[in-house]
């Protein structure tokens, strides 16, 4: 199940009822008496707001019933612990320099907080029955009229844990349509401000998508600052594959970057790609989403008073065409076409406060022979214009 909205120990109190949406089918005998929708009530258990010393924010969330479709309620157990970061190591830094040039004033810097804690929306908690439940399938609306009065069966842990494998081994629903129903519209940034809007959809492997975006001209950008440093010693001039900032989906950062030099060849300006793996795949073939935008300058973040940040495009659909052109271009991919969210969308912002605005439409593209392993090809897709060549 995923957590509907962001919870921060800012705000929260002991008590607060926090929702979550199961998003997998939970079945007994093939009938889903949990079906995939259906909305789990928790609770904050546990609140600590950022503390001195430099100690962060810390939520315990608990849950302890879902509602069966047969109008039961079955125990659940379930609990996650989110804690904020702590800047331990930056108040030591700072207490240590300040003790060289005045003692006295070091003990100051002890009076430093730590950062508040999110449980971000969308974010994966597994939920385990507390126990056998036993589940009148008659009760369940469609069902009763093809089952014996009285039928019922047996709802047990195994059944209820069959999330935690599917996050595992992937999860095979039926359509991509379905699969993009699922997703979240919008990434968030750590503090649970919703920014880009997902926009690209892909069928295959991490490998078989890197490689297909590195024929048509694109790099896997860097993880980690120490990389990012050495590489800029040996590279200044090139800084495409810097890091980007991290962002999150599923409660998680981004599980790679694409990224490709702008023709202006400026540091403020290239074309990016953030990717997350989902919890589906479609008949065995893991299934991607990502959030491409196009950054062009930089301009003042909207969080702060001080920060600055890139300024992408406002146009993203312009983005999503490009990834389209350019792959097609080096034919490493099927163009499958556009899926429509029922929640598209029109107008938002970044996490840093950018506008920009789209069609709303999410493109769906297959690596190499997944096409026909995946039958996408016979599917029926919204339609849309064609992809400029």
């Amino acid at each position: 199940m995923r957590a509907v909205e962001s919870v921060s120990s800012a705000e929260a109190r002991k008590g607060d009822l926090v929702e979550f949406r199961v998003v997998q089918d939970i079945l007994v005998e093939g009938v889903p008496v949990i079906p995939r929708g259906t909305m789990v009530q928790g609770m904050v258990s546990e609140v600590k707001r950022k503390r001195r010393l430099a100690r962060g924010g810390e939520l315990g969330i608990v849950l302890e019933s879902v509602g069966l479709a047969s109008g039961e309620q079955a125990p659940v157990r379930a609990t996650t612990q989110v804690r904020g970061g702590s800047h331990s190591n930056r108040m030591a830094t700072g207490m240590a320099v300040t003790a060289r040039a005045f003692y006295p004033a070091a003990p100051i810097l002890l009076l430093m907080h730590g950062k508040e804690c999110v449980l971000l929306k969308g974010a994966s908690l597994t939920a385990y029955v507390n126990g056998d439940v036993l589940v009148d399938l008659g009760k369940i609306e469609n069902v009763s009229a093809r089952l014996p009065q009285g039928k019922a069966a047996l709802l047990s842990a195994r059944a209820a844990s069959r999330d935690r494998s599917a996050a595992i081994s992937g999860h095979s629903r039926v359509s991509a349509q379905e699969i993009i129903e699922s997703i979240p519209r919008r990434i968030l940034d750590s503090s649970g401000n919703e920014g880009d809007m997902i926009n690209l959809m892909f069928v295959g492997t991490q490998e078989q998508i890197e490689v297909a975006f590195r024929q048509a001209g694109w790099v896997t950008t860097l993880h980690s600052k120490g990389h990012a440093v050495f590489h800029a010693v040996r590279h200044p001039k090139n800084q495409v594959a810097m890091p980007m900032s991290r962002l999150y989906l599923f409660g998680r950062p981004q599980d790679f970057g694409l990224a490709m030099e702008d023709p202006a060849s400026k540091m403020t300006r290239r074309h990016h790609i953030r990717i997350w793996r989902t919890d589906d795949d479609l008949n065995g073939v893991p299934v991607w989403v990502g959030a491409a935008t196009h950054d062009i300058g930089v301009e003042r973040d909207k969080r702060s008073f001080t920060g600055i940040t890139h300024e992408i495009d406002p146009n993203v659909d312009a983005e999503r065409e490009l990834v389209g052109k350019l792959l097609r271009e080096v034919q490493v991919s099927s163009t499958i076409g556009y899926l429509v969210p029922a929640d598209v969308v029109r107008q938002a912002t970044t996490a840093t406060g950018g506008a920009y605005y789209s069609d709303g439409k999410v493109l769906l593209m297959v690596m190499g022979p997944a096409a026909e392993k995946t039958g996408l090809m016979a599917q029926t897709l919204p339609s849309s214009p064609d992809l400029p060549h």
